[in-house]
């Protein structure tokens, strides 16, 4: 750890931020070479530790925060680390800048970094409280082990910590004690912290949605638009507020959404007819008379109770139509 002067964790966070960044060069480099699983793994691996070491020190706490895992910080220096990792995710699916980091993270299955430096730091309280160990932490603990009053809900609560000052509230202790107490009961019964890690992902890590056996960047990147609702459809860049924009689709008028796009728009009625003429036998029924939500659901999404395989084929269907159009490699 990096302290300056002002006994600041700034130094050591430009320090970090600054090899993430590196790290993010060679991710666009290898984008053009390898799949966006490979992208993944790579930033986890190699990419994301540097974000990660230190964190539960260098994070500052909201002390008015409505919730115990809030999406993100209201502090500049960890907007800049939680940059990173939405640069990251930019790189990952080729999605365009100004997409919404939250949309993102949820197609991606990611937890904020925010979210997950208090998942780190409650692992730590747990781990002290169930080991007495480390001892220097215990020592501060020991005298808080105690539940605040004897309901069945709060027997696993603490006693907080009296804060005098402003800053202390955002510290390791008073936050994390505060934020443990707000956890539900289950969460906090835990055994072990394995399981206790479980639980909190199981809250604040969403469920990711499949690219199947997608694999080039190019592929990932046409759904990646469309599930996120990105340019270069009409309706998409006026949502963004693109200068001199509109929503309206240029050959028949009608607002230009995916739905318009997948379903509607007389200039792609072969290419559409050909996808979901393919797509029908896979799933044992004429797709045409779905309601079209539920059908642009099975073009963009996964069906649950079909086979990997049979998931592949309608993505890559849906791809060929997209490339067919060159509708979305428009500016």
């Amino acid at each position: 750890m990096i302290l300056d002067s002002t006994l600041s964790y700034k130094s050591h966070l430009e320090e970090k931020i600054g090899k993430a960044n590196q790290g993010l060069g060679v991710m666009k480099q290898l984008k053009k070479w390898v799949s966006f699983r490979v992208l993944e793994v790579i930033y986890k691996l190699y990419v994301r530790p540097h974000l990660d070491y230190g964190d539960v020190l260098y994070h500052v706490e909201n002390p008015t925060k409505n919730e115990v895992f809030e999406f993100s910080s209201k502090y500049n220096s960890l907007k800049k680390v939680e940059e990173v990792q939405y640069k990251a995710a930019r790189i990952v699916t080729g999605a365009w800048k100004g997409t919404s980091m939250e949309k993102l993270y949820k197609n991606l299955g990611w937890e904020s970094l925010n979210k997950r430096r208090i998942m780190r730091k409650l692992s730590i309280l747990h781990e002290t409280m169930i080991n007495n160990h480390p001892k220097h932490l215990f020592k501060v603990l020991k005298n808080n082990l105690h539940a605040e009053n004897s309901r069945l809900a709060n027997q696993f609560n603490l006693k907080k910590i009296p804060c005098k000052k402003a800053r202390y509230p955002k510290e390791f202790f008073p936050s994390t004690i505060c934020d443990w107490n707000n956890l539900d009961v289950n969460v906090k019964n835990s055994k072990t912290k394995p399981i206790l890690k479980r639980k909190i992902l199981n809250i604040i890590r969403p469920k990711k949605s499949p690219y199947f056996g997608l694999f080039a960047i190019n592929e990932v990147r046409y759904l990646t638009m469309l599930r996120l609702g990105l340019r270069p459809l009409n309706s998409h860049k006026f949502n963004y507020n693109f200068q001199n924009s509109h929503e309206f689709c240029a050959v028949c008028e009608c607002t230009e959404t995916t739905e318009h796009y997948l379903l509607s728009c007389p200039s792609y009625r072969l290419s559409r007819a050909t996808m979901l003429n393919a797509i029908s036998p896979i799933i044992n029924t004429n797709v045409s008379p779905l309601p079209r939500t539920r059908l642009v659901s099975i073009l963009l999404y996964v069906i649950e109770d079909i086979s990997f395989e049979s998931n592949t084929i309608i993505l890559k269907e849906v791809v060929k139509y997209i490339k067919k159009s060159k509708r979305l490699d428009s500016s």
